[in-house]
């Protein structure tokens, strides 16, 4: 079971990593005309880190973590039966 998460824990980082780049990239992409517009601003940056903990932190980890978690347990269930 140890193996198992460690195992999902990289896999979490590695996804975790391709998440948050394409999270960055989209939220400058979508928001360029406010910063051509208005200038980059503490307040701006400050909104985008609250989405960016908001969405890819917290959301993505439920997102990832809750099936793992489930799909572990049936599994760890399942081999024990057969035992």
């Amino acid at each position: 079971m140890k193996q198992a998460f460690q195992s999902a824990f990289r896999w979490y980082l590695r996804i975790g990593a391709l998440v948050s780049l394409v999270f960055w990239v989209f939220m400058i992409y979508d928001d360029w005309i406010f910063v051509e517009k208005y200038e980059l601003s503490i307040r701006g940056i400050g909104l985008w880190i609250r989405f960016y903990v908001g969405y890819v932190v917290v959301g993505f980890s439920i997102y990832y973590w809750l099936p793992v978690c489930i799909i572990m347990a049936v599994y760890w269930k399942w081999r024990r039966r057969g035992e």
